[in-house]
């Protein structure tokens, strides 16, 4: 060491730091392959999003604009919430007689969609919105797959409709439902999706009424929830949306 001269010590430092930082780099790489699932994935879920301000100049007479970028960090609870949030007011909670039935949502601009055998068209129904707005609904007719269609009876008054996904879940994809007499969400994972399109998730939906909303972190329905506690997905539900009434009263999907 004490025979190397200044530009010597200084490539030698420069080589120990390289090989510093590759070993470091390995490691890293070899603890995380061996970390538990949630932790990579709340690490891989991380979504940057870049925002572009428009600032004025005033240093020149002509006032250019400055295009100024900043990045803002995007979690997969801000991307919950987001969710959640765009459909809050495309949700509604479906009584018969003051007796809670079911959870539907806004498929038309005056129709609601849910699903179960219970709703028929004897039934008197009412619909109550998030913010505690309730309408007279009507059965409307049941499609070949067991989904139900409610009529509201609101003259001249049109609603935002929910969004459906066009994609495939995918095994591993993190859902969200929406459920429960009162807004209460729960969230997983998608673990298994059979060739009938019968999704299950990681989450207990023992206690969940028919109808109950599946979500992507996009905010789109992917599925509802049957009679058999499995989700439905929302691409199989669909495909025959005018449909008339040819299911049985009392078929369940």
């Amino acid at each position: 060491m004490d025979d190397l001269n200044k530009q010597q010590l200084i490539l030698l430092v420069i080589l120990v730091a390289f090989v510093v930082s590759i070993a470091t780099g390995i490691i890293t790489t070899s603890l995380l392959s061996k970390a538990p699932v949630e932790v990579t994935r709340t690490i891989n879920q991380v979504v940057e999003r870049t925002v572009e301000t428009v600032v004025p100049n005033d240093i020149d007479s002509e006032k250019e604009v400055v295009t100024v970028k900043e990045t803002v960090v995007v979690t997969e609870e801000d991307r919950v919430i987001e969710a959640i949030e765009k459909n809050k007011s495309k949700v509604v909670r479906v009584f018969e007689e003051g007796v809670f039935r079911g959870i539907g949502f806004l498929k038309g601009d005056t129709e609601i969609a849910t699903v179960g055998p219970i709703f028929n068209g004897s039934g008197n129904y009412k619909a109550r919105f998030d913010g505690g707005e309730e309408v007279d609904v009507n059965f409307d007719r049941r499609d070949d797959v067991g989904v139900v269609y409610l009529k509201v009876q609101t003259e001249g008054k049109n609603y935002e409709n929910a969004s459906l996904s066009s994609e495939d879940l995918k095994l591993g994809q993190r859902v969200i439902v929406i459920y429960g007499i009162n807004q209460a969400i729960s969230t997983g994972l998608v673990s298994s999706i059979t060739g009938d399109s019968r999704v299950i998730t990681s989450i207990d939906t023992t206690n969940m009424e028919n109808g109950s909303i599946l979500l992507n972190l996009s905010g789109e329905i992917v599925g509802v929830l049957s009679s058999t506690k499995e989700f439905v997905s929302s691409k199989k539900l669909f495909v025959s949306a005018d449909t008339s009434n040819t299911a049985a009263v009392g078929e369940s999907i």
